[in-house]
């Protein structure tokens, strides 16, 4: 190979990739039609000749035969597509960096060209363009110029790295190039943390930095606890390591094997393209609720979580009162440990009934026989046993049915009434029924496991739950929580915390649903899931490895979260865990940032990235009317300086729903709720809450006055709303600013009043 070494080296380098891409798209791009319409072939000749041409039991192998055939093709086709789909864009950039690397003991380096996926060169088979998640590309961000090693399947490979490029290609031209050293190159960095942003998150395939391709390329681990400051990329590195998971173990797992807990849908949406830019099918992607939904057996309608957080941030007093105390407690890993004691407590039998089986004087099965069997099948989920019991009574009931039977016939040919044989048969059918219907229903209704009688069983007998929770773990308000939830079970719509709790009894007592074929699941935003959503997790996904991505001072939900990854752990029961702790954020600018770290102080020293941007406004109004007004005049301008994602932060989706109706008549602006399926840019208005996970290059926080911000539980909500901000922060109040504010420094932000009235200037 000739290693280029100047500019016009690189570019004719560059005119030879693009030529060989443009070779393997066509070839590729060829081989789908000619895999198409053979496929399509084989389907016509098997619909139209198939199903008459069955006459032995060769003709079946031969149609089982075609249709593995066809499903051969399908997979074909489908390879050839996504190959297809990976080098259109690699048209476009084929390579982003370069590494020169001598290995020990060789005389001569070798120059690793590195995109975002691999090409090989058709004459002799020779990559001449590495995929970004091959061993030797770990070189590229985590190396400086001198001695280096990486690890691949065959063990450590020694050597020196001799030089580390990168480049610009756009459109297929080379804009420009330069050699760095030890990391990537921080003018680059930082252009690329400068851009607005678009609908969908990309990839950070270019510019990902030391600290997150540790993340990214674990494999040593089970359990993958990832802490990180907002802006740190906790959920790119997710994304970008299930790619890596799915080219490193190609052989073994698939998109379809893998799970992503998002957030909400509209977050799901925001981050689907990543995925197939790496050239990779997108993963499974789901909510908690969306699961509970889809497989909790019972309820019609379930809260979901964005209600349950818009009744807790309303703030109503009286009525609410309990409830709240009922989420902390439900949410608390008091709770969690009490719902696992009640599970052993039933598969202990402590409530089965069990009891002598007989017919007609003669005994089936005793009480004491239905018990032994009952610890005999403890390997089984409970509910399971108890349907084993049943079907074991049924079988030892058929020779009393059979002999029953056999009198019956007897008897009825016997008789005067001079019957036909069907009528025998009838008549002896139906009182069979008759006389052991009793036993069958008796059976079914005992085998049967209702969970929502389990549940609230467990808080109508005081006994029970107060032998269970002991002292340690009795709530102290349990007479309210205990009166709430059994009013709520009486209720059209399942609490979402009953929900989770329910789902938990469901999973532990019939292992439905079990996901065992999932091999790898990722939970985002982990901060905001309980104890025991982590031990359903266990349940569900018993054989998976787990990335968990969080930043616990992030916290939205003021009661259903972890306080510390301990709990994670205890929960998923992984010997292999370990738990990385990211340093650096890059999302929004210093200032920005700044401002947010004085609301919540973090628990170490945060390195943040992007340096130059405006101070965020701290705008006193005085008014509805002003406030409405400055915030029109608020996005006119940030959108009219090229901003063109622009969110407004309400604290709930009612205050949402009401700004929203005021600023349609004057703006183009979009109302986001959580039955929202997917992101935009442009003005939007949505609940704070709905902005987790999600990034804007300006927010404007419509009321951060005491009255709305003021309780302490509310302070991850509003950090998390400050931090959502790329570019620019914008805070509104009237009154008094919250104390999350007035408590720092006033030279982090620009303090102006618009009180008299709307002023231009102050917006410029």
């Amino acid at each position: 190979m000739v290693v280029p070494t100047s500019w016009e080296q690189e570019k004719r380098w560059l005119t030879y990739v693009l030529k060989t891409v443009a070779h393997c798209l066509n070839e590729a791009e060829n081989a789908l039609d000619l895999s198409s319409n053979r496929s399509r072939e084989e389907r016509r000749t098997l619909w139209e000749e198939g199903a008459r041409s069955i006459v032995s039991s060769e003709d079946w192998i031969e149609l089982a035969q075609a249709s593995e055939q066809m499903g051969h093709g399908e997979r074909t086709i489908a390879l050839y597509k996504a190959q297809s789909r990976r080098l259109e864009k690699m048209l476009h950039s084929p390579y982003f960096g370069r590494i020169d690397f001598k290995e020990q003991g060789l005389a001569d380096a070798d120059s690793i060209y590195i995109g975002i996926g691999g090409l090989h060169n058709p004459a002799n088979g020779n990559l001449i363009v590495y995929d970004w998640r091959a061993p030797i590309c770990s070189l590229f961000y985590d190396a400086e110029l001198g001695p280096a090693a990486y690890e691949c399947q065959a063990g450590t490979v020694l050597g020196e790295v001799l030089l580390k490029r990168q480049y610009r290609i756009v459109n297929g031209n080379l804009e420009f190039m330069f050699d760095t050293d030890i990391k990537i190159d921080d003018d680059m960095l930082q252009e690329l943390l400068g851009r607005n942003i678009d609908e969908k998150m990309r990839t950070i395939v270019t510019s990902i930095q030391r600290e997150q391709n540790r993340v990214i390329r674990d494999t040593t681990h089970d359990l993958l606890l990832v802490q990180g400051p907002a802006g740190s990329g906790k959920t790119a590195i997710a994304l970008h390591r299930a790619a890596y998971l799915l080219y490193r173990f190609r052989e073994q797992i698939t998109a379809r094997n893998i799970v992503i807990f998002s957030p909400n849908e509209v977050f799901s949406d925001y981050i689907s393209a990543v995925l197939p830019e790496l050239g990779e099918e997108n993963v499974i992607q789901t909510t908690f609720h969306e699961y509970l939904s889809q497989y909790l057996q019972g309820p019609d309608a379930i809260e979901s979580i964005y209600d349950q957080l818009e009744m807790i941030f309303s703030r109503d007093t009286g009525s609410d009162v309990a409830r709240i105390k009922t989420i902390q407690y439900k949410a608390s890993p008091h709770f969690a440990r009490l719902l696992k004691r009640y599970v052993t407590y039933l598969e202990d039998g402590q409530l089965c009934r069990f009891f002598d089986v007989t017919f007609r004087g003669r005994l089936v099965l005793s009480a004491g026989e239905m018990a032994g069997l009952f610890r005999q099948y403890a390997d089984m989920p409970y509910a399971k046993r108890l349907e084993k019991i049943r079907q074991r009574v049924l079988f030892l009931l058929a020779p009393f049915e059979e002999e029953r039977r056999s009198e019956i016939k007897a008897e009825l040919a016997a008789s005067d009434a001079n019957l036909m044989d069907w009528e025998i048969r009838q008549e002896t059918k139906r009182r069979i029924s008759e006389e052991f219907s009793p036993i069958r229903n008796q059976l079914a209704t005992w085998a049967a496991v209702n969970m929502m009688t389990l549940y609230r069983q467990l808080f109508e007998r005081r006994s029970i739950f107060k032998k269970l929770a002991g002292e340690a773990d009795m709530p102290a308000d349990w007479d309210e929580i205990r009166s709430l939830t059994l009013t709520a079970l009486s209720g059209e719509t399942l609490l979402y915390e009953d929900a989770v709790a329910l789902f938990y009894l469901q999973c532990a007592l019939t292992q439905e649903p079990v996901q065992p074929g999932v091999r790898h699941v990722i939970v985002d935003e982990a901060q905001d899931y309980s104890p025991l959503q982590y031990e359903l997790f266990r349940l569900i996904f018993p054989r998976a490895s787990y990335t968990i991505v969080g930043d616990l001072y992030q916290t939205i939900h003021p009661y259903m979260h972890v306080h510390d990854y301990q709990h994670v752990r205890e929960a998923l029961h992984k010997e292999r865990a370990v738990l990385i702790e990211l340093s650096k954020s890059y999302r929004s600018t210093e200032q920005v940032m700044r401002l947010a770290q004085a609301v919540q102080p973090p628990k170490g020293e945060v390195t943040i990235v992007r340096k130059d941007g405006p101070k965020p406004a701290v705008i006193r109004v005085n008014g509805e009317k002003r406030l409405i007004a400055a915030i029109e005049l608020d996005i006119e301008r940030l959108q009219a300086k090229g901003l063109g994602s622009v969110a407004v932060l309400c604290k709930t989706a009612a205050q949402a729903a009401a700004l929203y109706s005021r600023l349609r008549r004057e703006l183009e602006v979009r109302l986001i709720t959580a039955a929202d399926v997917a992101f935009r840019t442009g003005a939007l208005i949505l609940p704070a809450y709905l902005a987790k996970g999600l990034e804007f290059d300006a927010v404007i926080i419509a009321d951060a006055s005491a009255d709305v911000y003021g309780a302490e539980t509310e302070r991850g909500l509003f950090y998390t709303a400050c931090t959502r901000a790329l570019h620019e922060l914008r805070l509104y109040y009237q009154g008094e600013v919250t104390p999350f504010v007035a408590q720092i420094d006033p030279d982090m932000y620009v303090a102006q009043d618009v009180s008299d009235g709307i002023n231009a200037r102050l917006f410029e």
